[in-house]
């Protein structure tokens, strides 16, 4: 008996304790409920204060749309918080600049020190405030999107209820300040407003004090915020960007300058050599490639639907299979299943993207050397297209709730980064996740910034006068702007405190026509000042002329004797219709800082050609067109256009307007030019027996090599490989610059292609005939 009674006793006691525990969740579940649901008031209001109740709260409805549609233009912000890195070149920026909008990253990768590849980063601001529960998990910090709509509110909403002037024949009404809070909840937005005001009726003995006012704002915050969180989410871990471009890639690559270069490729027996440049392949990526990215769609959005190639059912091809999986591709399918009353749509924006293929503005194939016949036979017709691509591109996600604000619909717009290095989509296993980023904490906020004035000067290196409009950073694993100087007396000059940075701190100095660089700087803890000097080159643009030193040409020096560069003006020969030159120049960089010049250093030059016009107005117009691009002053153009009305239009031909310029500041520059002949070489089978056992002239075995009858339409006949200096008389002057390229004999026999040389050998002895020059 005692033992039951025990047993009763333990019994009641686990009940009572359950009871306890029970009753202590369900207290917390509720306190929790009601820091999610906060208890909004309802006012009541006199009949006579209600046309007032009702005004207020439509100016609350008006102003929080307003900013709400800020909001969703900027990817969460009505304001950048300040130290957000705003670069005129996207993939160096934390938003992507979209006009008339600039739209926050919510995913993209940052410079770090962390990472040799870089940090994943993202600008998504919280949704609530700190200390605040939330609606949705971990979605709570500063400058949350409640904080912002708020202060939105708080600043804008005096300038809707205008005074009260509508009012003011029948009412007195005395404005207290404005304090509004914003609460996101599962189904809309939540507003309430401090906003005292003192009511007196100018007919009536009405005297009334009105405090508070709410209006609920019909905009499903929440499911926009979460959806476009998760598929930020999405692209960061499944990289699904990454791979649709990849796909492009291999669909729209081939051993073909039309195309794209391949990821994998392998010519042989193939003579000719194929080139691209990198400008033009980022513009055919840009323009050709990208804007099938608008066709993606995710699963379970609401306007998903199946995307299906224009195929003909009733003539099918084997086109359709691969048509059809290839539309298939942009199909998102994530394994946790989006069920959203959202639409979804992907654009690209037509913005700057990163391209590297090589790291060379000229993309070319490896090719095997080797001295011996076999090596020299595979040289020639082994050639290695394996490219790999470093991209980053940006994408918009628009999603739209059609039925908010009363069936107008509302959109939010969040801009992704997608990477991709070595031909790899970059993902967490690759980089680190940028933790420590918060954009609550504005790194170039004034509590931040080391009590330090440092003083930037700023001149034309050329002229010694003083530059402004220069734009300084501050780098400290990532890119801070500091500002611009500006003309203050006889100096351009900026005064500011920089971030803190510890080590590896640079500041940056650019200017648009001009060389910029960095110099090294760790900004630590003190008071001191400092001062710097940056001078500046500018940049000339120079036109371009490329001649070719033929064999005759080459003959006519080496005959000429002693004083031989007395001729070498008078002994070139033009680039003729069925040449090409590739021509690549690049300034040798005195400080890794410095930037690329000239920008874009690749010429496609090709031969100039006469043609015939014989429409007046036509002449006339293209004469006008070159007068406007510069190609022809002032004075050539009243010239010519005299020489046009003298001479009847059957009978006049001009000059092709193509003209070649690039832009150069005094330094060392490497070049390298390839002289392409593309009026076709065709050489007859060959049948050679080569020593397979032994060494000549003690050969065991000989073995028979068949080289076969060949049809090369474009053949690599010589070029130029070398280093020059332009000091700055040479830079600044309008003379047109003038290159030479060395042009080999052309082949005409399989031994003329074993004993082929290579454009270095072939220059060997004659650097000289290389020196350009100026006409």
């Amino acid at each position: 008996m005692k033992s039951n009674k025990k047993s009763q006793v333990t019994a009641f006691i686990i009940l009572g304790l359950l009871l306890v525990v029970l009753i202590m969740l369900l207290y917390a579940f509720r306190y929790s409920l009601g820091l999610a649901k906060p208890p909004l008031e309802y006012p009541e209001v006199s009949l006579e204060a209600k046309p007032i109740q009702n005004f207020v709260e439509g100016c609350i409805y008006e102003v929080s749309k307003r900013g709400l549609v800020r909001l969703g233009n900027n990817g969460g912000f009505i304001g950048f918080p300040s130290g957000t890195t705003i670069h005129p070149l996207n993939y160096e920026s934390d938003v992507l600049s979209y006009p008339p909008n600039s739209i926050a990253y919510w995913h993209y990768l940052t410079d770090c020190e962390h990472s040799v590849v870089g940090c994943f980063s993202s600008m998504r601001p919280p949704l609530c405030p700190s200390g605040e529960v939330c609606v949705l998990q971990e979605a709570s910090g500063q400058n949350s999107v409640s904080e912002q709509l708020a202060e939105y509110l708080n600043t804008h909403l005096k300038d809707c209820t205008n005074g009260f002037e509508q009012f003011g024949e029948q009412f007195a009404i005395e404005e207290g300040p404005v304090d509004a809070k914003v609460f996101v909840a599962d189904d809309d937005v939540k507003v309430q407003v401090d906003y005292p005001l003192e009511i007196t009726s100018k007919f009536t003995e009405l005297q009334e004090t009105v405090s508070k006012f709410r209006k609920d704002i019909d905009v499903r915050f929440k499911d926009i915020y979460e959806t476009a969180q998760y598929v930020a989410w999405l692209e960061q871990n499944v990289t699904f960007l990454e791979h649709m471009m990849l796909n492009l890639i291999t669909a729209y690559s081939g051993v073909d300058q039309e195309r794209l270069p391949p990821m994998a490729g392998m010519e042989f027996f193939i003579a000719e050599k194929k080139f691209w440049i990198r400008t033009e392949v980022e513009e055919r990526i840009k323009h050709e490639v990208l804007p099938y990215m608008n066709f993606i769609q995710i699963v379970g959005a609401n306007n998903y639907k199946d995307i299906v190639a224009m195929t003909d059912p009733e003539h099918p091809t084997e086109y359709d299979k691969y048509a059809h999986g290839f539309m298939q591709s942009f199909i998102v399918n994530p394994e946790k299943p989006l069920t959203s009353e959202l639409d979804i749509r992907f654009l690209y924006p037509y913005q700057d993207i990163y391209l590297s293929i090589g790291g060379s503005e000229l993309i070319e194939p490896y090719q095997m050397k080797g001295d011996g016949i076999l090596q020299k036979f595979v040289s020639f017709f082994l050639n290695d297209y394996r490219f790999k691509y470093d991209m980053s591109f940006p994408m918009i996600v628009k999603l739209t709730e059609p039925e908010a604000f009363a069936g107008q619909g509302y959109e939010f717009f969040i801009a992704l980064e997608a990477n991709i290095r070595n031909s790899v989509p970059v993902s967490e296993d690759m980089v680190v996740i940028d933790t420590r980023r918060s954009i609550s904490t504005s790194p170039l906020s004034r509590a931040s910034r080391v009590p330090r004035n440092i003083t930037i000067v700023t001149k034309d290196k050329l002229t010694n006068e003083p530059l402004e409009d220069v734009q300084i950073f501050y780098q400290c694993g990532r890119e801070y702007p500091i500002g611009m100087t500006k003309k203050q007396g006889n100096r351009a000059v900026l005064v500011e405190q920089f971030p803190h940075c510890h080590l590896g701190g640079q500041i940056v100095y650019k200017k648009t026509g001009y060389l910029g660089s960095a110099v090294a700087y760790d900004n630590t803890e003190g008071h001191d000042s400092k001062q710097f000097e940056f001078k500046l080159w500018p940049l000339r643009k120079r036109n371009v002329t490329i001649y070719k030193r033929t064999a005759d040409n080459l003959r006519a020096i080496e005959n000429f004797g002693p004083g031989a560069f007395e001729i070498y003006d008078e002994q070139k020969t033009e680039i003729d219709e069925l040449d090409r030159v590739i021509f690549n120049i690049e300034r040798i960089k005195e400080d890794p800082n410095e930037d690329d010049i000239p920008p874009v250093g690749v010429l496609n030059y090709v031969g100039s050609s006469t043609r015939s016009v014989d429409i007046f107005e036509q002449r006339r117009i293209e004469l006008f067109q070159l007068n406007e691009q510069g190609i022809i002053s002032d004075d050539e153009y009243e010239q010519y256009l005299a020489e046009l009305e003298q001479l009847p239009p059957e009978s006049l031909t001009i000059e092709n307007p193509s003209a070649y310029t690039i832009e150069l500041a005094p330094g060392e520059y490497h070049i390298e030019a390839f002289l392409l002949y593309e009026g076709g070489i065709a050489l007859p089978r060959k049948v050679e027996s080569v020593c397979k056992l032994g060494v000549e002239p003690l050969c065991l075995e000989y073995q028979e090599i068949e080289f076969p009858e060949l049809n090369i339409s474009s053949w690599l006949n010589g070029g130029a490989v070398f280093t020059t200096t332009f000091n700055p008389t040479e830079v600044y002057n309008d003379d047109e610059l003038v290159f030479y390229v060395l042009e080999m004999p052309l082949v005409t026999s399989w031994d003329d292609m074993l004993s082929y040389k290579s454009i270095e050998e072939f220059q060997e002895g004659r650097e000289g005939l290389l020196i350009p020059g100026r006409e």
